[in-house]
């Protein structure tokens, strides 16, 4: 079985679906096919691809709960005082950056009988992962493997649905972007990743239709079925200690396996963002504000978020070299 992860073994069935939001979207129709659902609960920090599964199943009364960020532990945090689900509602829970134990014991402790849809996308590789009180597991896994597809749900029960073929205009478009950004990799010329951010923008346009009741294709499957996954969480864990210690932040170091974050001031992340990203580091902003928030959580315009990959650590270690990172993070690329 792919994904023979340790927590599985409390869900019976598993899907490969065509993304991350499609495996969402089961998840809510599964559970509305046993009840009626009363208010949507969801993290105000988050991407519009948690919001509008929600929508194109019809839930339109959605609550958001308010994230924080602890800058001394590195570690998200709850507003709790606005946090008050029940039973009928769903709520969506998100591991960001690494799963936190005790939060979520917490979450689930204020949960009062409400459906718990848990998304494991920052933490699957996590050793501390804990799924025991979650209803569904989703998760987005193309994006640890830099797959142009790939997401998994996990349930308990079966899901009676006419899956659709994972087939459409946007793959078209996510292997031209992948050729794009594969491209400014190895030269670095501009015109390949303007051509990137193009056809990435082009292809999420055609994902948002062509979303919903997807499985994965069995050419996906085959790849994952190929990947070490104890090679690859000692590999991102080892780099991410060592590109955290680069950085020089004065702060604890913490594993993050799937991105390192970083909340910058406003003021500047959108310039140490573009630095970054033209000196091929690989990273992004968590996340962007789209018409879909109707809250709009500071921490979106503060972040940035970097893979914690072999390439990065090299590229990361070239420009240390030349400049003092730290300065170029905490104060913008005036240097």
């Amino acid at each position: 079985m792919i994904l023979n992860l340790p927590f599985a073994r409390n869900f019976p069935v598993v899907y490969f679906t065509f993304m991350g939001r499609t495996a969402q979207q089961m998840a809510i129709c599964s559970e509305q096919k046993k009840r009626i659902i009363q208010t949507v609960w969801l993290p105000d920090y988050c991407c519009d691809t948690m919001i509008y599964p929600f929508l194109d199943c019809g839930l339109h009364s959605i609550k958001f709960y308010p994230i924080k960020w602890n800058s001394e532990k590195q570690q998200i945090s709850v507003d709790f005082q606005f946090f008050t689900p029940a039973k009928g509602d769903i709520v969506l829970w998100c591991d960001f950056f690494v799963f936190q134990s005790e939060l979520y014991e917490e979450v689930c402790s204020r949960l009062n009988q409400a459906t718990l849809i848990h998304d494991i996308t920052h933490s699957l590789l996590d050793d501390n992962l804990s799924t025991e009180h979650d209803d569904y597991v989703i998760c987005s896994i193309r994006k640890w493997f830099s797959l142009i597809e790939g997401g998994v749900m996990w349930s308990k029960d079966d899901l009676i649905e006419d899956f659709k073929p994972s087939t459409g205009r946007y793959f078209h478009l996510k292997k031209q972007a992948r050729n794009s950004k594969d491209k400014f990799y190895q030269t670095g010329a501009e015109c390949d990743l303007r051509y990137y951010h193009d056809y990435s923008a082009q292809a999420d346009k055609y994902a948002r239709v062509e979303y919903a009741n997807r499985l994965m294709s069995q050419e996906t499957v085959d790849i994952l079925k190929s990947i070490n996954f104890s090679d690859i969480k000692i590999k991102r864990h080892d780099t991410s200690v060592y590109i955290q210690r680069l950085l020089r932040l004065n702060r604890q170091i913490n594993p993050y396996l799937f991105s390192i974050p970083l909340f910058l001031s406003e003021y500047n992340r959108n310039q140490v963002l573009d630095f970054l990203q033209q000196r091929k580091v690989r990273c992004a902003a968590f996340w962007e504000a789209t018409d879909y928030h109707k809250v709009v959580n500071s921490l979106m315009l503060k972040n940035i978020c970097i893979d914690p990959s072999v390439h990065n650590l090299k590229v990361l270690s070239d420009i240390s070299q030349k400049i003092e990172l730290q300065k170029v993070i905490g104060g913008g690329i005036n240097v």
